[in-house]
């Protein structure tokens, strides 16, 4: 009865003249495993046995692979005692993957005294059945093992082999999260953007954990991060360094009777006329409204929220005051009601229009 494992005690045929003294743990012996493999193939081959001719068939067609061998070496196990333990081959390397071969009738070799470390004997009938090639190991490809479940290697060191959407496939690695790296005992990978920083701390469990940036000047965000007293804020007051300091007055009158402090965002502290100082909402920017006309405000305080002739609404400097130009010419803005004009024998200025009530400009 054939066993599933068989051990190839020499490569080749070994005979009294080849023997050497023993080297333990040499390499030069084949452990062969029956292998279920799935190439299928037929190919002609001429088996050449240079170093014995008798040996040569030609005519062969590999059939298919049936074992896989590696080099091994063999530990006898006491009380037995190889007769001929000297009888030692060169040491192999290489794996060997053995194909079934079948080939024509030919002249057989004649028959062979052949020693080996278990006994001397007469081999005779020799009849060629497979040929063994060199062979090397590589790491099984990414590919679906189950329901789920996907494993082996990717070609490529940034993937992982994983089954996202039930998909088995090669798809970038998922960083690590924030961690102690045994390689080198420190924390590292990724944190949340709130809390950007993995930090070791020693005498837990888990002594890695991410936490908020402390206050510090950031050349794209300006001054921010988090501060140790929870009743300090992370911010820098006009003229001074960003740093924790306590949070400024909620809006509110102050000593003096003016109406200051902080509101939340796209508030502003004010107090309009008539009303108590509070937080209100910013007023809208400037843009037209419903009714046709135009307001809002400007970012540039020096600017007016107007539509001029011909032009759309929009921040525009201020129009002059009435005043004489360079040319000569009474022109400019004026207000409550009043008209910039010239009148006979007066200056350039503002004046009451002409109506039922006559000024004495009229």
């Amino acid at each position: 009865m054939r066993s599933r494992k068989r051990l190839v005690l020499a490569l080749g045929v070994l005979v009294l003249t080849g023997a050497t003294a023993a080297r333990a743990g040499t390499l030069d012996h084949l452990l062969c495993e029956r292998v279920k493999d799935p190439l299928k193939l037929r190919i002609a081959v001429d088996m050449m046995a240079e170093i014995q001719p008798e040996f040569t068939a030609k005519g062969c067609v590999v059939v298919k692979p049936f074992e896989f061998c590696v080099p091994a070496t063999k530990r006898v196990v006491p009380p037995a005692v190889p007769p001929f333990p000297n009888v030692m081959g060169q040491p192999l390397k290489d794996d060997y993957v053995c194909y079934l071969v079948k080939c024509p009738t030919q002249v057989l070799p004649p028959p062979k005294q052949v020693i080996d470390q278990f006994g001397a004997r007469v081999l005779q009938k020799f009849k060629p059945y497979k040929i063994c090639v060199p062979a090397r190991k590589a790491p099984v490809p990414c590919g679906s093992t189950g329901i789920h479940q996907c494993s082996g290697a990717c070609p490529n060191p940034n993937q992982v082999c994983q089954a996202p959407a039930d998909i088995c496939g090669c798809f970038p690695q998922e960083p690590a999260q924030c961690g102690l790296d045994p390689a080198n005992g420190q924390c590292g990978g990724v944190c949340p953007d709130t809390a950007p920083n993995c930090v070791f701390h020693a005498g837990q469990a888990n002594p890695c954990r991410c936490e908020p940036s402390p206050c510090h000047v950031d050349a794209a965000t300006g001054c921010g991060g988090t501060c140790p007293d929870p009743n300090t804020v992370c911010t820098q007051p006009l003229g001074a360094p960003c740093a924790c300091y306590p949070p400024p007055p909620t809006c509110h009158l102050d000593a003096a009777g003016q109406c200051g402090g902080t509101c939340p965002a796209g508030d502003t502290c004010t107090q309009p006329a008539g009303k108590p100082c509070d937080c209100y909402p910013n007023p809208p920017p400037c843009q037209p409204d419903s009714a046709g006309g135009c307001g809002g405000t400007c970012t540039d305080a020096h600017d007016v929220c107007t539509q001029p002739a011909g032009a759309p609404c929009g921040c525009y400097p201020p129009p002059p005051t009435c005043q004489l130009d360079a040319a000569g010419q009474c022109g400019g803005t004026c207000s409550n009601g009043q008209v910039c004009a010239q009148p006979t024998g007066q200056p350039c200025g503002c004046y009451v229009p002409c109506g039922l009530t006559q000024p004495p400009s009229c």
